[in-house]
């Protein structure tokens, strides 16, 4: 994978996010500062002038907007990953997670690397789906809730699949090289066909 994802939660240039009350700064967001490259180096920068400029906005939002949280929500959430948690504790799956994880890196690196190739972009997707079928059947063997790396492992590797899937779907569809993604088959930059941003989401069901 590479070293600088051109992407992340996508923001206004304020910082604000689709959801009121909720910001996003830095290498984290997509606030179109870099456009589809960016300079070695940046980071910093990066993190300190979105600091300085989204800092202001988000002060200002605080002492003048009023917010309802619903804590329903919330809860509803707390609780959904508690019980993710128990399940994982509780499958009798026999899963490891390691070697899921193990074998998802080495997808991504062969074949979902800096340079693309659409046969092998379908592979990798491929073998993507049945890693994530897999890991619905992840066996942690350290039983414990607290202190577990294992659990913690668990709980991480069914989200960074939906990641890996969603960025190798991208790079499918996305059939022309621009930035950081190069394309072997798709050597050119095609701006009447991809003049335009990949949002990806994943189905809450």
């Amino acid at each position: 994978m590479q070293h600088y994802s051109m992407g992340g939660v996508r923001t206004n240039p304020k910082g604000e996010t689709h959801l009121k009350g909720l910001f996003c700064a830095g290498e984290a967001a997509c606030w179109d500062l870099h456009g589809f490259n960016r300079l070695g180096g940046n980071s910093v920068s990066e993190a300190v002038v979105a600091g300085m400029i989204i800092g202001d906005y988000f002060a200002s939002h605080c002492l003048e907007a009023q917010i309802e949280i619903n804590t329903q929500k919330v809860e509803a959430f707390i609780k959904e990953s508690q019980d993710y948690m128990h399940f994982l504790l509780h499958n009798e799956g026999k899963e490891d997670v390691y070697e899921i994880r193990e074998r998802m890196k080495e997808v991504m690196d062969e074949k979902v690397g800096v340079f693309r190739e659409g046969k092998k972009l379908e592979e990798a997707l491929k073998e993507l789906q049945e890693l994530y079928a897999r890991s619905k059947n992840i066996c942690v063997k350290n039983k414990v809730l607290h202190n577990n790396p294992e659990l913690e492992d668990a709980y991480r590797t069914k989200k960074m699949l939906k990641l890996a899937l969603c960025i190798t779907q991208g790079a499918l569809l996305r059939t022309e090289s621009r930035g950081a993604h190069t394309r072997i088959d798709y050597p050119k930059r095609d701006d009447e066909k991809w003049l335009n941003r990949t949002l990806a989401s994943w189905p809450s069901a």
